[in-house]
């Protein structure tokens, strides 16, 4: 979004160039400039972060009678025909689930853990599944995981998760996703009705250069992708809509 942005500064610039409007070609390429450095610079890009980023690691949680973790999917990777993995993201949040399981399953106390996420980046097989196969593979036990998986979105994700756990007595619900991702997530379960435990998975951290960083820009697009989110889940809660 912010390299959208930019670069459209930089054609709007080249245009009025062409139509000797030089003055305000000069500046509209100086905002462009100045966009590109402030989003790419590390104090800028890490206070972006922080608004989204304000939680702590939840090292021990009450847990109660009855405890259910929701894991957010966050895409896969096809490595092979045969061999499917959650991405980065997507990982830390399955190990983070998997770590708060365990310390759940030592007081004794119903533990359970939802896997959601469907296909939508087609490749084969939904997030759910593939965080299922990463769960037992650390471990956990198979019959203490549900999944849902038939989500394309965040939102869904919410919608979906509430279907499923409808009937079931959860005293305590612990959502683990990235920590970036957390903010807009809580909003979308508070709007469909469930109250969270916030349980962010992992913290992304800004670079600080006296030019502009590419990640740092990457990072800022994930800000604006997740406040464009809020916006939609609000939106489509007020409208009923589904898109």
């Amino acid at each position: 979004m912010i390299l959208s942005f930019v670069l459209a500064l930089f054609i709007i610039a080249f245009f009025l160039q062409l139509g000797k409007r030089s003055k305000l070609s000069v500046f509209v390429l100086f905002l462009g400039i100045l966009t590109l450095a402030a989003a790419g610079s590390g104090p800028v890009t890490e206070w972006s972060l922080a608004t989204l980023q304000p939680y702590t690691a939840p090292l021990n949680p009450e847990w109660k009678d009855n405890n259910l973790i929701i894991v957010l999917g966050s895409g896969q990777a096809r490595w092979s025909p045969e061999y499917v993995s959650p991405q980065v993201f997507g990982i830390s949040r399955t190990t983070e689930a998997a770590r708060l399981y365990f310390q759940c399953k030592k007081t004794g106390k119903v533990c359970n853990i939802i896997a959601s996420g469907g296909d939508p980046s087609g490749s084969g097989e939904t997030e759910a599944v593939t965080m299922k196969s990463l769960l037992q593979q650390l471990g956990v036990i198979e019959s203490d995981i549900l999944t849902e998986t038939e989500s394309r979105n965040t939102y869904e994700n919410a919608q979906n998760v509430f279907k499923v756990i409808a009937d079931r007595k959860y005293e305590n619900k612990v959502l683990v996703t990235s920590g970036f991702h957390l903010k807009r997530s809580e909003i979308c379960f508070q709007l469909n009705g469930i109250t969270v435990v916030p349980a962010p998975a992992d913290r992304v951290k800004a670079y600080t250069h006296l030019y502009p960083d590419v990640a740092n820009l990457y990072f800022n697009n994930m800000v604006a992708h997740e406040y464009a989110g809020i916006l939609k889940a609000y939106f489509l809660k007020t409208t009923g809509l589904s898109f």
